[in-house]
């Protein structure tokens, strides 16, 4: 299927929710593998409730450059966000009170918490948009690997099937 060097050499990108402008130059690879829920942070020592979408527009609200969370959010231009580079950085500003609020998928934002000090300082929102990003790993149409996009489908599929994905989604978000 791949050789040694192919596989050392393979550059890829995983976790990525579709979107068009991103097919535009990466070729998604299906099934997707995993899915997700958009999901708010803020800190405890903040007393504010977000009931519902406009309640957003009150609110500095962190997020990572280039991620896609959800329809009307990424395009809404009348909500005040900062956008960084990493999860890690929103974690510090939301701690120091640098934004009120920080979005991420359940998937990466659970986990990032709970991998951090911050552990006790933040708590999840109610309010969710309950979406559903579904995860996919993606090969840049420049890649001379896009020529193995049906064995890396196939593999894919077999992960899948055979449990696998599973099985590591467990012991990753323990």
């Amino acid at each position: 299927m791949f050789t040694d060097d192919e596989r050392r050499n393979c550059r890829h990108d995983g976790g990525l929710a579709y979107r068009d402008e991103r097919a535009k130059y990466m070729q998604y690879i299906y099934p997707a593998y995993y899915s997700c829920s958009t999901v708010f942070y803020k800190n405890k020592r903040n007393d504010f409730h977000i009931e519902n979408y406009e309640d957003l527009y009150y609110y500095k609200i962190g997020f990572v450059i280039g991620s896609a969370y959800f329809f009307p959010f990424d395009q809404d231009e009348k909500i005040t966000k900062k956008g960084v580079g990493t999860e890690r950085q929103l974690l510090e500003m939301l701690a120091l009170d640098r934004i009120q609020l920080i979005i991420g998928t359940d998937c990466q934002a659970d986990y990032e918490i709970a991998q951090s000090s911050y552990q006790t300082l933040f708590e999840k929102l109610t309010y969710k948009p309950n979406n559903n990003v579904k995860l996919h790993i993606a090969i840049s149409k420049k890649s001379p690997y896009l020529k193995k996009k049906q064995a890396f489908q196939d593999a894919l599929s077999r992960l899948i099937n055979e449990g696998t994905i599973e099985e590591i989604s467990a012991s990753y978000f323990k």
